[in-house]
């Protein structure tokens, strides 16, 4: 069996607008973009298989059609890197948002509550949940999931 290799990012507020920096703060919005694309030739580089995006992976109240578009382009352009993300309270699930629309086939986001996410040609799950709101009332982990997660471990 081979070696998945999996790499793990959260936090990059992409299309982000650093206000504090005045002038300084366009370059710093297409710096956190450019960071996306280093993080994936550095997939490229590293044959990573599996890249997963833990919340705020977008800022949503400042993010560009054409950022988005941009991000979505990064990706399919990797067919081979399977992209699973959970989106938190910075970029959460909406109906006017840009995870409505169409992504990426190599893209999975998760759409509320905890799912489970095979991938059997690594003997691989992940679990996943999405923020809706920019607060979360309840917990995303629940007893059926846990419950679920421990009947079929191997």
């Amino acid at each position: 069996m081979s070696t998945l290799r999996i790499m793990h990012a959260a936090d990059l507020h992409l299309g982000a607008k650093i206000t504090g920096l005045g002038s300084q703060s366009v370059a710093r919005s297409a710096e956190i973009l450019h960071t996306f694309s280093r993080l994936l030739a550095l997939c490229a580089k590293e044959k990573t298989q599996l890249l997963l995006l833990a919340g705020d992976f977008l800022e949503l109240s400042t993010i560009t059609s054409q950022q988005v578009q941009a991000v979505k382009d990064g990706i399919a352009a990797m067919p081979d890197l399977q992209v699973v993300l959970a989106p938190g309270n910075h970029d959460y699930l909406s109906p006017d948002g840009p995870y409505a629309g169409a992504w990426p086939s190599n893209m999975h986001i998760f759409t509320g509550e905890m799912k489970r996410l095979d991938f059997p040609r690594w003997n691989t799950v992940v679990y996943g949940a999405a923020f809706t709101g920019t607060y979360q009332p309840t917990s995303l982990l629940c007893a059926d999931w846990e419950k679920e997660r421990r009947e079929t471990a191997d």
